[in-house]
């Protein structure tokens, strides 16, 4: 009898191989469009991210080269305030 069932239990079994088979070749057709597409979410968010600090990046030299051209000795700024200052001796 318990040959028998055995018997039995390898053909279910067998007859699951296909199954078994399919299933996990959709597995892994899934697995990778699902890596696919998270692979261009993350070249985009990247690409967005390094635009961004370069944007921050510009506006902060940007600002840097204000203050250095308004601070020169030679500038309008600084000769306005040597003219003043000139002025009230």
């Amino acid at each position: 009898m318990h040959a028998v069932i055995v018997c039995a239990m390898c053909r279910v079994l067998h007859r699951l191989d296909h199954l078994q088979t399919t299933v996990a070749a959709e597995a892994v057709q899934v697995t990778q469009v699902v890596c696919s597409a998270q692979n261009v979410i993350r070249r985009k968010f990247v690409s967005e991210l390094k635009r961004s600090m370069s944007d921050v990046l510009q506006v902060k030299k940007d600002w840097q080269q204000v203050v250095v051209q308004l601070t020169h000795e030679r500038s309008a700024l600084s000769l306005l305030f040597v003219i003043s200052v000139a002025r009230l001796q």
